[in-house]
């Protein structure tokens, strides 16, 4: 509606200009003879849409001599020999309307960035860092991409480390994403300095890239990303129930579940993830907790059994998180007789947990599953009929409900 508005609004700022056209056009072909121009203007009032179409004093002053001289009709001083006003004001209003319209008329084209494929790329740079710019543009700096020489390269991937954080801007993190995988090797100073930024998104977006780049992802890296401390530290803080593959102040969905990406990959790389394992158990996040203590029990590091143990049995009640107690139950399973004296002393709290902490006992113990464990496993899950052949493959424990 507004837009359309804007655009109705071209005809009649078209129309004025042209009139001032025309004025200046007849105000040049008459010439500047000596009569009285009228007052002086001085600040603001010599652009003054009125004053510049406002037709001149005009009384002739040839016989007033010497000069100065006072114009009798508009009591305007004159100290040289004064010239009636030329078209040139009125030409310069036209010009500015007529371009006024010409925008107006063309809202739809701007507002869609059309005009972002004629902006030079270091302008057009330096536009996203202070205005809210249309897809166009992002789509245009893409596409750019790898035209770039190395400096504007380098203000690109800057660009969008900056847009992976939580702002208003709708889907410009997707866009970065793009770009600082397309980046490749060059990306990575970027993405490591990211893991230091106080933004919560920001900080996690850049970690799941990281291991991305780590895993090979990029067709473009001309070696493998070794991943440093600080990226375990921060997929480990990932774990968390942060909410961020759902914004529901926006309501729209994101396309990453870094609780879950960062669980895989701290069980493909257990012994560097473990330093941090311990304060993630002991945090009061439970999601962030239970990972963790999975990770311990899946990767089967039993010096950290005591504090995971704990966390792991008390995933075995019934309760509203989906896939934790299938997940648990594995992982106690790799935990082994570390775990049985905690599995042994647990008091249950419903049915459910009663009967696996029996059977994770029974199969530590080197006992089968029989026909009521099978209906027990199967009320709890139908990803695996035996948890101890999830063991071999703990990444297809992977809930998908977790965030």
């Amino acid at each position: 509606m507004i837009t359309r508005l804007i655009q109705h609004a071209a005809a009649p700022l078209g129309v004025v200009g042209i009139a001032c056209l025309f004025l200046a056009a007849w105000r040049l072909a008459r010439g500047r003879g000596p009569g009285c121009p009228g007052p002086v203007l001085r600040g603001l009032a010599r652009v003054s849409p009125v004053r510049l179409l406002a037709p001149a004093c005009g009384y002739d002053l040839t016989g007033l001599l010497p000069f100065p001289v006072t114009c009798p009709e508009c009591g305007t001083l004159h100290r040289s020999q004064p010239r009636r006003r030329g078209g040139r004001r009125a030409a310069m209003l036209g010009v500015a309307l007529v371009a006024l319209a010409a925008c107006c008329w063309s809202v739809r084209w701007l507002r869609r960035g059309g005009w972002t494929a004629y902006t030079p790329t270091p302008v057009l740079i330096s536009m996203q860092n202070v205005l809210p710019m249309p897809s166009a543009a992002y789509t245009e700096l893409s596409r750019r991409q790898d035209l770039m020489g190395e400096h504007q390269t380098q203000r690109l991937l800057r660009l969008a480390v900056e847009n992976l954080g939580d702002d208003d801007r709708a889907w410009n993190a997707d866009w970065a994403v793009g770009v600082l995988r397309h980046g490749s090797d060059r990306s990575v100073p970027f993405l490591e300095a990211a893991l230091d930024s106080t933004d919560w998104q920001r900080r996690q977006i850049a970690a799941w890239l990281l291991q991305g780049l780590s895993r090979g992802e990029s067709v473009r890296a001309t070696s493998l990303y070794v991943p440093s401390d600080r990226l375990f530290e921060v997929l480990v803080e990932g774990l968390r129930d942060d909410e961020l593959p759902y914004d529901h102040r926006r309501k729209r969905e994101t396309w990453i579940a870094n609780g879950m990406d960062a669980f895989e990959f701290l069980l493909r790389h257990p012994a560097r993830a473990a330093p941090f394992l311990p304060a993630a158990i002991a945090s009061a996040d439970e999601q962030q907790a239970f990972l963790a203590a999975a990770v311990v029990g899946l990767s089967k590091q039993t010096d950290l059994a005591p504090i995971a143990t704990l966390v792991l049995i008390a995933n075995l009640r019934a309760d509203t998180t989906p896939g934790n107690a299938r997940m648990a139950l594995p992982a106690l399973l790799g935990l082994g007789e570390t775990a049985k004296v905690a599995l042994e002393a647990a008091v249950p709290l419903d049915g459910q947990q009663a009967m696996l902490i029996d059977l994770a006992l029974r199969l530590i113990d080197g006992g089968g599953i029989n026909d009521a464990d099978r209906l027990t496993i199967r009320a709890m899950t139908d990803l695996y009929n035996d948890p101890v052949t999830m063991l071999i493959n703990p990444t297809r424990l992977r809930a998908g409900m977790f965030r």
